[in-house]
C-alpha cells in the first residue's frame, strides 16, 4: 500500500486519510492510547456491526493524535476494526496540541450525534432524544449514554419494520416507540408489531390509537418535533390502545412524562 500523502498545518498539526488494517488499529490501541474514557462496549458493538454490514462512514472527525503519539479520540473506532478484523479508512490528525482534548465533546447537538459515526436508524432517534433531555448541546458522553440504554431496542424495531418509511418512519415517531419499549417491556410485542403496522400502512393490523396517528399523520397538519414524539408517545402506549382520538392538552406535561422515562432509563 502507497503511503498515505499528509498535510501540515502552520501550527505543526498534520493530516492524512489512511486505510487502517487491524494490526495497526490493535498497536495503536495497546501502544499509543491513555488517559481516554472508558471503553464503551456497547458502542463497539454497534460500530463492529455497522462495519460488518457495509454501513461505517468516513468522518472528517477523525482519529485524533498529540504531540507525544497519545491517541485523544478514536478508540472506539479502533476497536470496532480490531473485533471485525476488517480494514476501515479513516482520517488520521498527528501532533494536535494537548490541551484540545478537553474540548472535544463542546459541539453542537447535531455534530454530536454524527461523531458516533452510526447508521442513522441509531443516530436520529438518539438526537430526538438528547435534545429534549439534556438540551441542544448535549455532549458526545450525553450522547453514548442514550445509545447505550436504547441500542437493543432500535435494532429491534429496525429488525422487525419496513425500513425508512418517509412519513411513518420519522425520528419523532421511532424515539417514542423506542421509550415505550424501554419503559413496559412486558408490551414491548405488541408496541414493535403496531410500529411495523404503521410503516407497513397496513391499517387493519393497526389498533385504534395507532389508526388515529396515523389518520394524523395523513392530515392537512404537519406533524413535527415534540408535538409528533408526544402523538406517537401517546397512541404507542398499550393500555390507551382503544383510544380513537390523539389529543395532546397539555404537551409539556407530557415532555415532562418523556423526561422522566429518559432519567430513570439512564439511572
Amino acid at each position: 500500500m502507497n503511503k498515505p500523502q499528509s498535510f501540515q498545518f502552520t501550527n505543526g498539526w498534520t493530516v492524512s486519510m489512511e486505510l487502517v488494517p487491524p494490526v495497526v488499529a490493535e498497536k495503536w490501541l495497546s501502544d499509543h492510547n491513555e488517559g481516554n474514557r472508558k471503553v464503551r462496549r456497547e458502542r463497539v458493538r454497534k460500530l463492529a456491526r455497522a462495519m460488518d454490514n457495509g454501513e461505517f462512514k468516513l468522518s472528517p472527525d477523525g482519529l485524533i493524535f498529540n504531540a507525544a503519539g497519545v491517541l485523544m479520540q478514536g478508540q472506539h473506532r479502533l476497536e470496532g476494526i480490531v473485533q471485525t478484523g476488517i480494514p476501515a479508512f479513516m482520517v488520521v490528525w498527528r501532533n494536535v496540541a494537548p490541551d484540545v482534548f478537553g474540548v472535544l465533546d463542546d459541539t453542537s447537538s447535531r455534530s454530536v450525534a454524527d461523531r458516533l459515526q452510526l447508521p442513522r436508524m441509531y443516530v436520529d432517534p438518539v438526537n430526538v432524544l438528547c435534545r429534549l433531555y439534556f438540551g441542544q448541546n448535549y455532549t458526545l458522553g450525553e450522547a453514548e449514554s442514550v445509545l447505550e440504554v436504547c441500542s437493543l431496542a432500535i435494532e429491534r424495531l429496525h429488525d422487525s419494520s419496513a425500513k425508512n418509511v418517509r412519513i411513518y418512519s420519522q425520528a419523532p415517531i421511532r424515539a417514542a416507540v423506542i421509550l415505550r419499549i424501554i419503559s413496559d417491556e412486558n408490551s414491548s410485542a405488541w408496541t414493535i408489531s403496531q410500529y411495523a403496522a404503521l410503516t407497513a400502512q397496513d391499517y387493519p393490523l393497526m389498533d385504534l390509537s395507532v389508526q388515529a396517528l396515523n389518520r394524523q399523520l395523513n392530515g392537512d397538519k404537519k406533524l413535527t418535533g415534540n408535538d409528533l414524539l408526544v402523538r406517537a408517545f401517546i397512541a404507542f402506549q398499550n393500555a390507551g390502545k382503544s383510544k380513537t382520538k390523539i389529543q395532546v392538552k397539555t404537551a409539556a406535561r407530557a415532555v415532562e412524562k418523556i423526561r422522566q422515562i429518559i432519567e430513570k432509563a439512564l439511572a
